[in-house]
């Protein structure tokens, strides 16, 4: 009984070591690069806004885990464009803004 309770526990901690390592060696990526910064919103009364914003840019891409999403981005890096359109995506009181990063990743426009 005891081999068989090892046998699967061991199981599930290599699923899960499995599942961990490939979010590292598929993270999300778009066709162009893309910038990427986090800013917090304090009020007096409410706790911090998190917010994620993602933009064009000519900087150097490096992995990043944004929640627990991996991309490819250039955190803090320059903005490449002016003028861009601005798309506001919410996800609700439950959520963060990791979880809608492919929807950030399509939507930003190339820099040019």
């Amino acid at each position: 009984m005891l081999k068989i309770a090892i046998g699967l526990v061991l199981s599930l901690a290599l699923l899960a070591l499995g599942i961990y390592t490939s979010f590292f060696f598929d993270p999300a990526r778009s066709e162009h690069r893309v910038g990427f910064q986090k800013v917090v919103v304090r009020e007096s009364q409410d706790k911090p806004l998190d917010i994620g914003i993602w933009y064009p840019t000519a900087s150097q891409l490096r992995l990043r885990i944004i929640g627990f999403s991996p991309q490819m981005l250039a955190t803090d890096g320059t903005v490449a464009r002016s003028k861009l359109p601005l798309v506001l995506i919410s996800h609700g009181a439950g959520g963060m803004f990791g979880a809608h990063a492919d929807t950030a990743l399509t939507l930003t426009p190339r820099s040019r």
